[in-house]
């Protein structure tokens, strides 16, 4: 199935059509965390977060445009939340 048909199924709920997406997808998105993250662990943990958060709005894509850098996008911004998070956490020393 070709990559437009693929994400018009994706669109109306077909679960198969997803799957095949994340499939075709997920090598070249998990290279791209690994890159900005530099943790396999976080990088793939990204990864499965930006699927989720790229098939609940899948509805919302715009077809005519290219998926690859849509979807790109959404994992770099994962990769941005983990990094901006581990920013925040300060370790409190060695316990009470």
């Amino acid at each position: 199935m070709d990559e437009i048909a693929l994400i018009r199924a994706a669109q109306r709920g077909d679960l198969s059509a997803m799957e095949a997406l994340y499939r075709r997808y997920n090598s070249k998105m998990y290279h791209t965390a690994l890159i900005v993250l530099g943790d396999p662990h976080r990088a793939e943990d990204a990864v499965q977060e930006a699927f989720v958060r790229a098939f609940r709005s899948i509805r919302t894509f715009d077809v005519s445009r290219p998926f690859a850098p849509w979807l790109t996008r959404i994992v770099i911004n994962r990769c941005r939340s983990f990094q901006q998070q581990e920013r925040r956490w300060v370790p409190c020393g060695d316990g009470p």
